[in-house]
């Protein structure tokens, strides 16, 4: 099973509906097969936690600021080469995250400064273990 760090640009992966080979939930096969404690989303920066999101207090805007958030096992692809062509991993990686940044979509997006020691593991279904 590959490890590696986090590159600066990282995509979330569609359809990934199957079950880890090990633990319950991806953010368990993470936190076994990575050997890390949760720290921040490496999407927003939040402070991320095994069990909810906490609330913070509610701003005049309506926007709730969040001490905590409950951490999702995100499927991601690494970036492979510059940022210019964009070559994506063929492998695809768990890291935590946050829900609302784990269900962002699209081109890829730059990670959070201070979450690049975060490791990526290599995902393994239970077909595969």
């Amino acid at each position: 099973m590959e490890k590696r760090y986090l590159t600066k640009l990282i995509k979330n992966v569609k359809d990934t509906d199957r079950e880890p080979s090990v633990g319950k939930t991806w953010i368990k096969y993470w936190m076994w097969t990575a050997g890390q404690e949760l720290t921040k989303c490496p999407g927003c920066g939040t402070p991320l936690n095994e069990n909810k999101d906490i609330e913070l207090c509610k701003q005049e805007n309506g926007e709730i600021k969040f001490l905590s958030k409950k951490a999702e096992g995100a499927h991601i692809r690494l970036l492979e080469n510059d940022e210019k062509e964009k070559q994506w991993s063929n492998k695809i990686y768990i890291v935590p995250m946050c829900h609302g940044c784990n269900c962002r979509f699209g081109e890829g997006f730059e990670i959070v400064k201070g979450t690049e020691d975060i490791i990526a593991v290599e995902e393994k279904y239970k077909s595969e273990s």
